[in-house]
């Protein structure tokens, strides 16, 4: 989502399936360098979701790591820039300049 604690305008929507890949600067349904916060629907238990900075994965760059721990009906990640520890998931940042529309991939394993 465009703004912070699911607000504002989608810039893009994937599935939870084991696997997902997407670069923002190759796949016209995602906007590059702009999403601060994350809405999770029906995302299974065990999903791992990383959040990239870099377009390529590297983790040179920030990033966050969400691990969910339980299935998901709707939950959401308020911003890219804090830690969460909660029954329902573990969303670590790994800090370097700021990741807040700054988001440029998404892996889901």
């Amino acid at each position: 989502m465009e703004g912070k604690n699911g607000t504002q305008n989608r810039k893009g929507e994937c599935s939870d399936a084991a696997g997902t890949r997407i670069k923002f600067s190759d796949n016209d349904e995602f906007t590059n360098d702009d999403a601060r916060s994350v809405i999770l629907l029906n995302v299974r238990e065990g999903a791992v979701i990383r959040i990239y900075d870099n377009t390529d994965g590297k983790t040179s760059d920030d990033y966050m790591v969400i691990k969910v721990k339980k299935l998901v009906q709707q939950y959401i990640v308020g911003t890219f820039e804090e830690n969460i520890d909660d029954d329902v998931v573990t969303a670590t940042y790994y800090p370097n300049n700021g990741l807040n529309g700054k988001v440029s991939r998404v892996e889901v394993d």
